[in-house]
């Protein structure tokens, strides 16, 4: 998440606790889009003193923190960007390209497993992700797109081009001698 989205939705999260009614539609909007928990009643005036009003909202704190450290896992980033290409549901044909197994794909979005960085590629591509979105997802894998390391540097070119099909990446790998995403091996 970037500080930007964060302070967003800190922003719209404190005005909300306040009471006041002039949250904007685009703070609403944003923090709604990347699945924080605004309340229906978020424009409405409060019904009690401002000081009943906050302990009523703030009871509700430790609810919205389990909802933020769940959003914040790599299988709750992976659903949602899934949910957004329309690829939550497994599809042999296009998850085989990958090789991402059914079983795999699934302890994936559960949090069940701790992948490889070249699985989390090939879910990156997979997913059709640009660079900064790859990138934020690695981090929560626990890893990171290097500049010094050459598959790295095809595979984010690749992502920023959009080009998106193994083939080709598997191509540019082998024609520079670079390390597949599917093996242990040099290309050849």
């Amino acid at each position: 998440m970037s500080q930007l989205t964060f302070d967003i939705i800190k922003e719209a999260f404190l005005a909300e606790l306040r009471g006041e009614v002039q949250v904007t539609s685009d703070i609403l909007f944003e923090a709604e889009a990347i699945g924080f928990p605004m309340p229906s009643d978020s424009r409405a005036a409060p019904h009690a003193t401002s000081d009943t009003h906050f302990y009523r909202r703030a009871s509700r704190l430790p609810d919205l923190i389990d909802q933020a450290k769940q959003s914040a896992t790599l299988g709750a980033y992976i659903r949602r960007k899934a949910h957004q290409s329309d690829k939550v549901t497994y599809r042999a044909a296009a998850f085989e390209q990958g090789q991402i197994s059914r079983d795999y794909w699934s302890k994936l979005l559960n949090d069940e497993i701790k992948p490889s960085k070249e699985k989390m590629l090939r879910v990156a591509v997979l997913l059709k992700l640009n660079n900064e979105e790859s990138e934020e997802m690695l981090a929560k894998a626990g890893y990171a797109m290097s500049p010094t390391d050459l598959r790295d540097v095809v595979v984010s070119y690749c992502l920023r081009e959009g080009h998106y099909d193994f083939v080709v990446i598997e191509q540019l790998l082998a024609d520079h001698e670079i390390q597949s995403l599917f093996n242990d091996r040099k290309g050849s």
